[in-house]
């Protein structure tokens, strides 16, 4: 769907963890192409703060304009966004939490808007020190300052927790934080080659978010998760 004055406002979006950037850019361009994205969210960059401005620049395609969000201390892990030049989506790093790396993105189209909050958790290990404790008290966090703030992002990322499993004490507890702030996650099929839904979209209004998608495209062993967005939706 393409951005019009009217009769709506929508866009394209997707979101996929890539697994590192760096050996198929050619790969992520053509995924981006071939979808028509508007904007495209990818998580697990694996892109180092310099020296790897080529591999940003091979994975936009003509007409893109992409920022990146690489970890600041050790490999892997990274965020990077992609977005049509003509819609002048502006973003920025989130400092405030350790659990998750993150940046909110902003679209304004036509006096009307769209806040992204997007996040790469990474999983908890004995080298990292990270635990899901932390995690869930840093995202209820999140949730909180943003209702502060009043407003209504799409959360949206690799969380690294099986959100179709019921049976974890740790998802009951981040299903109970999203339904308490009047929020939703809608992808309800596998994201992952291992069946779970590691993969989410988190919004306040279900009308907002049409045409959601999973579909396997062999950039890694997750899945892209595409949408139609109508910011038209409150």
């Amino acid at each position: 769907m393409r951005l019009t004055c009217c009769p709506s406002v929508g866009s394209e979006v997707c979101l996929v963890n890539v697994q590192s950037v760096r050996n198929k850019t050619t790969d992520i361009a053509d995924l981006i192409e071939e979808l028509s994205a508007d904007i495209a969210f990818l998580t697990e960059s694996w892109l180092y703060p310099s020296g790897d401005e080529v591999y940003l620049y091979e994975i936009t395609p003509v007409g893109y304009t992409a920022s990146s969000y690489p970890r600041l201390n050790g490999r892997k892990g990274g965020i990077c966004v992609l977005s049509r030049k003509e819609l002048n989506l502006k973003s920025h790093r989130i400092s405030r939490y350790h659990t998750f790396e993150r940046c909110e993105c902003t679209l304004s189209q036509y006096g009307l808007s769209t806040t992204f909050f997007c996040l790469y958790r990474p999983p908890p290990n004995q080298k990292n020190r990270l635990n899901a404790k932390d995690f869930l008290n840093e995202f209820q966090d999140l949730l909180d300052n943003f209702a502060l703030r009043q407003i209504r992002p799409i959360f949206l990322g690799d969380f690294n927790l099986h959100f179709d499993n019921d049976a974890d004490p740790d998802v009951q507890t981040v299903k109970s934080i999203i339904s308490s702030h009047g929020l939703h996650q809608i992808v309800n099929k596998p994201t992952h080659r291992k069946h779970h839904i590691l993969d989410w979209v988190v919004t306040d209004s279900l009308d907002k978010i049409m045409k959601i998608a999973v579909e396997d495209k062999c950039i890694s062993d997750h899945y892209v998760v595409t949408f139609d967005l109508d910011i038209l939706s409150k």
